[in-house]
């Protein structure tokens, strides 16, 4: 990061590398404090355990740096998260204890910080698959590559059959099933 004063102004020039070194770290940060400023609304336990396995699956990325599988779990989950998020939300909100003339502050409080994380959990997801990109994933999920290698082929070109094929010439020399010992020459 550097600093530089322009006409008065103060600019900070971000470096790139800065931002992809610390990023992981910062999706951690901000997850925990959102997730536990959420739960000072009682969500119940479902909305505990999910963000204690998204901040886990974080530490493991960021202890493991060259692990690409840490960073899919942790995109995975990540995913998992905002579906569960949006249900946990639509079950729990508006609590049934908040009646007029009840103190709810603490109850919109959760909710406001949960449905926060959730607007920024796609962004989150975003970043996720830069660090896993960045780490060596690809995106191919075990599927064969089904592309041609050389770019253009020709269809109207034979494919060589075994008949079109010449033969090894033979060696005796080269026998590969002789029930003999191994012995070098």
């Amino acid at each position: 990061m550097q600093a530089h004063e322009d006409r008065g102004q103060l600019t900070l020039q971000l470096d790139a590398n800065m931002l992809d070194k610390y990023a992981l770290k910062v999706i951690v940060v901000v997850q925990f404090v959102l997730a536990t400023w959420a739960m000072v609304g009682d969500f119940g336990q479902a909305y505990m355990f999910l963000n204690l396995v998204l901040i886990l699956a974080g530490l493991w990325a960021i202890g493991m740096p060259q692990s690409v599988d840490s960073v899919a779990m942790l995109g995975v989950f990540e995913v998992v998260a905002i579906l569960s998020d949006i249900l946990i939300l639509a079950t729990h909100y508006p609590p049934r204890r908040c009646v007029p003339g009840v103190a709810c502050g603490a109850y919109r409080f959760g909710a406001a910080m949960s449905i926060i994380h959730l607007i920024l959990k796609p962004i989150i997801v975003f970043l996720l698959v830069r660090e896993y990109r960045k780490r060596g994933g690809d995106y191919s999920l075990g599927f064969p590559n089904t592309a041609p290698s050389g770019g253009y082929e020709n269809l109207d070109q034979s494919v060589p059959t075994n008949s079109q094929v010449e033969p090894l010439p033979y060696n005796p020399q080269n026998q590969p099933f002789d029930n003999k010992p191994y012995a070098p020459q």
